[in-house]
Protein backbone atom coordinates (compact mmCIF):
# COMPACT_ATOMS: atom_id res chain seq x y z
CA UNK A 1 0.00 0.00 0.00
CA UNK A 2 1.64 3.60 -1.11
CA UNK A 3 2.59 6.02 1.31
CA UNK A 4 -0.46 8.45 0.23
CA UNK A 5 -3.08 6.05 0.96
CA UNK A 6 -2.09 4.81 4.54
CA UNK A 7 -1.97 8.59 5.16
CA UNK A 8 -5.45 8.90 3.71
CA UNK A 9 -6.66 6.27 5.65
CA UNK A 10 -5.43 7.79 8.80
CA UNK A 11 -6.60 11.19 8.01
CA UNK A 12 -10.05 9.36 7.35
CA UNK A 13 -9.68 7.41 11.10
CA UNK A 14 -8.85 11.42 12.63
CA UNK A 15 -11.45 13.02 10.88
CA UNK A 16 -13.58 10.35 12.17
CA UNK A 17 -12.60 10.32 16.05
CA UNK A 18 -12.12 14.50 15.32
CA UNK A 19 -16.28 14.67 14.53
CA UNK A 20 -17.55 11.92 17.13
CA UNK A 21 -15.18 14.14 20.10
CA UNK A 22 -16.98 17.77 18.48
CA UNK A 23 -20.24 16.33 18.27
CA UNK A 24 -19.79 15.16 21.93
CA UNK A 25 -18.66 18.91 22.57
CA UNK A 26 -21.71 20.55 20.80
CA UNK A 27 -24.50 18.58 22.46
CA UNK A 28 -22.72 19.76 25.80
CA UNK A 29 -22.22 23.02 24.68
CA UNK A 30 -26.46 23.26 23.32
CA UNK A 31 -27.40 21.46 26.61
CA UNK A 32 -25.72 23.89 28.73
CA UNK A 33 -26.65 27.02 27.18
CA UNK A 34 -30.27 25.87 26.52
CA UNK A 35 -29.54 26.16 22.49
CA UNK A 36 -32.48 23.70 20.68
CA UNK A 37 -30.30 20.64 19.25
CA UNK A 38 -32.50 20.60 16.41
CA UNK A 39 -32.78 17.77 13.84
CA UNK A 40 -32.46 18.32 10.28
CA UNK A 41 -32.01 16.29 6.55
CA UNK A 42 -34.70 13.53 9.25
CA UNK A 43 -32.66 12.15 11.72
CA UNK A 44 -29.31 14.72 11.98
CA UNK A 45 -29.04 16.58 15.31
CA UNK A 46 -27.47 19.95 14.78
CA UNK A 47 -24.72 19.10 17.19
CA UNK A 48 -23.39 15.99 14.60
CA UNK A 49 -23.57 18.29 11.57
CA UNK A 50 -22.02 21.03 13.14
CA UNK A 51 -19.25 18.77 14.13
CA UNK A 52 -19.06 17.00 10.35
CA UNK A 53 -18.38 19.98 9.16
CA UNK A 54 -15.82 21.35 11.07
CA UNK A 55 -14.06 18.09 11.20
CA UNK A 56 -14.28 18.07 7.51
CA UNK A 57 -12.90 21.27 6.71
CA UNK A 58 -9.86 20.90 9.45
CA UNK A 59 -9.12 17.84 7.42
CA UNK A 60 -9.38 19.27 3.88
CA UNK A 61 -7.48 22.38 5.02
CA UNK A 62 -4.52 20.48 6.98
CA UNK A 63 -4.59 18.01 4.07
CA UNK A 64 -4.07 20.90 1.56
CA UNK A 65 -1.51 22.81 3.95
CA UNK A 66 1.71 21.61 2.14
CA UNK A 67 4.32 21.41 5.14
CA UNK A 68 1.83 19.31 7.41
CA UNK A 69 1.24 16.92 4.25
CA UNK A 70 4.91 16.48 3.86
CA UNK A 71 5.81 16.03 7.52
CA UNK A 72 2.76 12.71 7.52
CA UNK A 73 4.39 11.59 4.16
CA UNK A 74 8.02 11.22 5.66
CA UNK A 75 6.51 10.11 9.20
CA UNK A 76 4.73 7.34 7.27
CA UNK A 77 7.77 6.24 5.14
CA UNK A 78 9.87 6.11 8.39
CA UNK A 79 7.55 4.07 10.32
CA UNK A 80 7.99 1.69 7.38
CA UNK A 81 11.62 1.45 8.03
CA UNK A 82 11.04 0.22 11.38
CA UNK A 83 12.17 -3.38 12.31
CA UNK A 84 9.27 -4.55 14.86
CA UNK A 85 9.73 -7.25 17.05
CA UNK A 86 8.85 -10.65 16.91
CA UNK A 87 6.11 -12.55 18.91
CA UNK A 88 9.18 -14.33 21.37
CA UNK A 89 10.66 -11.16 21.47
CA UNK A 90 7.63 -9.19 22.80
CA UNK A 91 6.65 -12.28 25.31
CA UNK A 92 10.46 -12.02 26.66
CA UNK A 93 9.93 -7.93 27.08
CA UNK A 94 6.31 -8.31 28.07
CA UNK A 95 7.76 -10.69 31.49
CA UNK A 96 10.41 -8.43 31.97
CA UNK A 97 8.58 -5.62 32.25
CA UNK A 98 5.96 -7.14 34.48
CA UNK A 99 8.27 -8.88 36.64
CA UNK A 100 10.33 -5.61 37.64
CA UNK A 101 6.91 -3.79 37.97
CA UNK A 102 5.72 -6.72 40.59
CA UNK A 103 9.35 -6.14 42.14
CA UNK A 104 9.27 -2.33 42.23
CA UNK A 105 5.51 -2.55 44.06
CA UNK A 106 7.18 -4.81 46.33
CA UNK A 107 10.30 -2.59 47.12
CA UNK A 108 7.54 0.72 47.37
CA UNK A 109 5.04 -1.12 49.51
CA UNK A 110 7.83 -1.97 51.91
CA UNK A 111 9.35 1.38 52.08
CA UNK A 112 5.85 2.72 52.64
CA UNK A 113 5.22 -0.12 55.42
CA UNK A 114 8.42 1.12 57.23
CA UNK A 115 7.85 4.90 56.68
CA UNK A 116 4.38 4.43 57.66
CA UNK A 117 5.30 2.69 61.22
CA UNK A 118 8.53 4.44 61.54
CA UNK A 119 5.65 8.00 61.76
CA UNK A 120 3.66 6.17 63.88
CA UNK A 121 6.46 5.62 66.44
CA UNK A 122 7.58 9.35 66.30
CA UNK A 123 4.13 10.60 66.53
CA UNK A 124 3.69 9.08 69.36
CA UNK A 125 0.05 7.53 67.51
Amino acid sequence: MSDRRVLGFAWLALAVVTWMVLRDFFQWSFATFDIPNQRYLGSFEASSLLGVAVSVVAAVVTWKHKTIYDFCIETVSETRQVVWPGKAETRENTVIVVVVSVIMALILGGFDLVWSKLSKFILGA
